[in-house]
């Protein structure tokens, strides 16, 4: 982890973006690469194991920046098996290129 000690980010800001006063902490963020490490996300496995405890959020922000391609096992896991167990969880895919979207779209045709 990098922190930076000048910032003008005031940790008020930072916890209200995460947790409302009145809901707790809601909001998280997966950065998807370092989840990964040793390769691109392709696995179901490497999905369950994002996936764990997510259960106890809301919005969930999955980073992909840096990745350039996400298997169809991982996202199928993702974007159709856990979304259809849990659909009052927002998941959104941020810094995506369009594989990655494309794989997204691919696994979630004909849902809903």
């Amino acid at each position: 982890m990098k922190l930076e000690n000048q910032t003008n980010r005031k940790l008020k800001e930072v916890f209200d973006m995460y947790a409302p006063k009145e809901e707790g902490f809601i909001h998280t963020v997966i950065p998807v690469k370092e989840v990964c490490p040793y390769g691109e996300p392709i696995a179901r496995s490497q999905a369950r194991r994002i996936l764990y405890r997510l259960e106890e959020f809301r919005k969930v922000e999955l980073d992909f920046g840096g990745v350039d391609f996400m298997g169809q096992g991982f996202a199928d896991e993702v974007f159709r098996v856990f979304q259809n167990k849990h659909p009052d969880i927002e998941l959104i895919p941020v810094n995506a290129n369009e594989s990655v979207l494309g794989m997204v779209h691919h696994v979630t045709a004909g849902m809903r």
